[in-house]
């Protein structure tokens, strides 16, 4: 009876760390300056050297991320841009997804970091982190 007991609250305490892993920005982002979006832990959409298209339009601070054909695709635009670490802006963003596009409005982001030209974005409602660069 006792182990079952020490086994069910093993269960439990690890079901409750798996459902808050998103919760906070993982630092593990800052190795690859790829630009991404990550959903929920998860790469929803990641640029390609191979066949990929960057995009930025400063004056409505808007962030692209696509393929060639814009099959698959991210857009992240931002109430202000994110110029100074800390600083916590509100963004529009959608993207392609298996079951078609997604879309999540007036998300709070906080700048995580900014290294040259990349910027590394995290909305822990929303468990939505972003990489995006600057093109100048």
């Amino acid at each position: 009876m006792k182990s079952l007991v020490h086994t069910t609250i093993l269960v439990i305490t690890a079901i409750l760390a798996i459902s808050c892993v998103h919760d906070s920005f993982d630092t593990a982002m800052l190795d690859d300056t790829t630009p991404r979006l990550v959903v929920s832990g998860k790469t929803v959409q990641q640029y390609s050297n191979a066949d990929g298209q960057l995009g930025y339009n400063a004056s409505k601070s808007e962030f692209r991320v696509s393929n060639d054909t814009m099959s698959e695709y991210f857009v992240l635009t931002c109430s202000d841009a994110p110029a100074s670490e800390g600083r916590k802006i509100k963004c529009d963003v959608c993207w392609t997804a298996p079951g078609g596009k997604q879309k999540r409005t007036g998300v709070n982001f906080r700048v995580e970091h900014i290294e040259g030209d990349t910027i590394w974005l995290w909305s822990s409602s929303e468990s939505i982190g972003a990489v995006v660069k600057v093109l100048q």
